[in-house]
């Protein structure tokens, strides 16, 4: 500032304090008068200075490899490989009994668990509920609420690490190139107005940021886990000293402080408060929410895979060891995508393929065919048994073709499209908008499913309650219910299958036994 400047700036300042251009003047002046002390010099006359590149330039060549680490770990853009990491970290706050009981729930050591209490399954069940109790407990305590403290310092430092250093780099040095780390570049002096939304940008990431000796451990504990548990001492040292050097700068010379004053400069605002970042997400509530609906999927797994082996069986006895009958769409392969990259499962597969099985071994085209014929050519006392009957035949002769239905809604373009679904496991990796989409369409699926069993069986029931009243009616004197009914068991095109009927009868019970372990049966059997 020259001297004549001086003056009246100083003269104004007196005598004419009130006016707003004047004023405006002032706050530069004292803004300027702030930053111009800062050491290394950043600023003079306008103009950032070179102490101000080079240390833009330490940022970038110190958080380069610690970008490179972050990008495999919690700052990647696989969205279930963030999490697994950002688990482990928070799993290091857990006393040893505590990691102990972690891992004894996971789903492999609950199975074994439960498999091993035989009857006292439900019991062992309860256990694993406390257990899990406690981890949750354990997570509200005041060590994990400072790890989450952290974790979100960490999160920043991943951010920063992100940072377009040479966007602002260049200016100082067109030449500077990020390919050579090594590169000396020489600088010249910038005019603020040229980087003043760069800095702001900056400050933006960089306001609030507290990197204290537990984040520089986190680092080294990813590094850990990237390599395999192991990392030579030279590694360590190495990334140790890239988050020291960062640290230094933003807390000595590119400090939020003189970031805003350059920042205020550029705006002409003594006032103006840039934003700054806000990390609002909590690594520790995200664990126990994830931990709490993996538990839950694997009790629901756990159970329904113990159910289908206790019933292998009964299955084998009911189908004479033919296999169950495949469903297309909602099937064990979609399932298995799903349980390896979610908590999400189609539950009602197994019930589903022996209902399909059931149909295409017991309801058979000589069984429906008499079924029909007993409605058709019965002479009826009772026209609302009648309607009954009819009603619940057709409805279990029709169920194959609901099934179908089923299936199709898993085809190319529809509700359920299987291409659509597995596209949103893989995205859901990058995106947990498709994260949500997939569990609306896996929930959706599941209750069309369980709503379609729970009618099918009903009518089967009620078909199956029906055929014992009518064969018992059949060897009464008089037949209550249809009077022609002995003529009809007896015709030539009826008595075979009538035979037949009567000896599967037996496997029809053991059917709806072993369908109330998956769904409510509504009516009782005879």
């Amino acid at each position: 500032m020259s001297l004549f400047h001086a003056i009246v700036v100083f003269f104004e300042s007196i005598f004419n304090k009130a006016s707003p251009g004047v004023q405006q003047r002032l706050q530069k002046k004292k803004l300027e008068s702030e930053i111009l002390s800062a050491q290394p010099a950043l600023y003079r006359n306008g103009r950032i200075l070179p102490n101000f590149a080079e240390a833009v330039r330490i940022l970038y060549v110190n958080t380069h490899p610690l970008n490179e680490l972050f990008a495999g770990t919690i700052g990647g853009s696989d969205i279930p490989k963030r999490r697994r990491f950002e688990a482990q970290l928070v799993l290091t706050g857990f006393t040893p009994e505590d990691q102990e009981t972690v891992k004894s729930l996971s789903y492999a050591n609950r199975k074994k668990a439960a498999v091993a209490a035989g009857a006292d399954q439900d019991r062992e069940f309860e256990r694993q509920r406390h257990a899990l109790e406690k981890i949750i407990k354990a997570l509200n305590g005041d060590s994990f609420k400072y790890i989450d403290r952290e974790l979100i310092a960490l999160h920043q430092l991943v951010d920063l690490c992100r940072f377009n250093f040479a966007a602002i780099i260049h200016p100082f040095d067109a030449n500077f190139t990020t390919v050579d780390l090594a590169y000396k570049p020489v600088y010249q002096e910038v005019p603020l107005e040229r980087l003043g939304n760069a800095i702001e940008d900056m400050y933006f990431q960089i306001e609030g940021l507290q990197i204290t000796t537990a984040v520089v451990q986190a680092v080294i504990a990813l590094a850990q886990l990237k390599n395999n548990g192991s990392l030579s001492a030279s590694r360590t040292e190495a990334y140790t000293e890239n988050v020291k050097r960062i640290a230094y700068i933003i807390t000595h010379v590119l400090t939020p402080q003189r970031l805003q004053a350059l920042i205020r400069i550029h705006k002409e605002n003594a006032e103006y408060k840039p934003a700054a970042v806000e990390y609002r997400e909590s690594a520790r509530k995200n664990f126990a929410e994830r931990f709490q609906q993996q538990y839950l999927a694997d009790e629901q797994r756990i159970k329904t895979e113990l159910k289908d082996e206790l019933l292998s069986s009964e299955l084998s006895k009911l189908f004479n060891g033919s296999p169950l009958a495949t469903l297309s769409g909602y099937d064990a392969s979609t399932n298995e995508k799903l349980q390896a990259n979610t908590s999400f499962a189609f539950v009602w597969i197994t019930p589903m393929q022996i209902l399909k099985t059931f149909l295409q071994q017991y309801l058979t085209e000589p069984i429906q065919a008499l079924l029909n014929n007993i409605i058709i050519e019965g002479f009826f006392n009772n026209q609302t048994y009648k309607s009954e009957f009819s009603s619940n035949v057709y409805a279990s002769c029709e169920c194959p073709g609901r099934i179908k239905t089923f299936e199709n809604l898993f085809s190319r373009g529809k509700m359920f499209d299987t291409a659509v679904l597995e596209g949103y496991i893989v995205d859901s990796h990058k995106d947990s908008d498709f994260y949500t989409k997939l569990e609306t369409m896996v929930s959706t699926a599941n209750t069309n499913a369980q709503k379609l069993l729970q009618e099918e069986i009903y009518h089967l029931q009620n078909v199956y309650i029906q055929i014992n009243e009518l064969l018992a009616d059949a060897k009464k004197a008089n037949s209550e219910i249809i009077s022609n009914l002995k003529v009809l068991i007896m015709s030539s095109r009826n008595r075979d299958n009538v035979d037949l009927l009567e000896r599967q009868l037996p496997n029809w019970t053991i059917f709806f036994e072993i369908m109330k372990n998956y769904t409510i049966i509504n009516v009782k059997a005879n």
